[in-house]
């Protein structure tokens, strides 16, 4: 729901009218510390793992940029389907370099430019771009909070350990 919060990389834009494309990396490594916790991205979250659980087809997440919540989002579900951890930001690192990165980018810049009025290149580059460090601090803020992952997983978005056999079952194959 944009009426509530910006996405993320937008976010980050609107406070970079004069940062360097280091400080942007840095303001994006603050805002994953709390992009889990988004209670509009917590409810969509919940309905969408219910909705896989149920085994009702193939499914497509997107959002703006398809980097920050979605990430998150994924890497979540991976988690919660039992993918270790490793190849959990491995995938979510594919961002950079899958598909067509330079039309995304100039896809995403438009966006940056309307927000931001920024032309600078190498702070889009750093708002269109994922980072690991990015998605580890977001998986250490969420343990932070609740002790860890799973306790995450089955408190805020219903993904106990039922829910997760289900989500396997359906996903990941035999």
């Amino acid at each position: 729901d944009p009426s509530r919060q910006l996405a993320p990389h937008v976010a980050a834009a609107a406070a970079t009218r004069k940062r360097s494309a280091a400080e942007t990396r840095e303001g994006m490594l603050r805002n994953y510390t709390t992009i889990a916790f988004r209670p509009e991205l917590q409810e969509m979250t919940r309905l969408y793992f219910a909705e896989l659980a149920a085994g009702k087809g193939p499914s497509l997440i997107n959002c703006m940029a398809g980097k920050d919540r979605t990430g998150i989002v994924v890497a979540l579900l991976q988690l919660a389907c039992g993918v270790h951890r490793d190849d959990v930001i491995a995938d979510y690192l594919l961002t950079n370099t899958a598909g067509d990165a330079e039309a995304r980018i100039a896809a995403g810049a438009e966006s940056i430019k309307s927000v931001s009025g920024t032309t600078d290149m190498e702070v889009i580059r750093a708002l269109m771009a994922v980072e690991a460090a990015w998605l580890e601090n977001a998986f250490a803020a969420i343990a932070e909070r609740h002790g860890s992952i799973d306790v995450f997983l089955a408190q805020e978005l219903g993904a106990d350990a039922s829910m997760r056999d289900r989500l396997r079952g359906v996903l990941v194959g035999s």
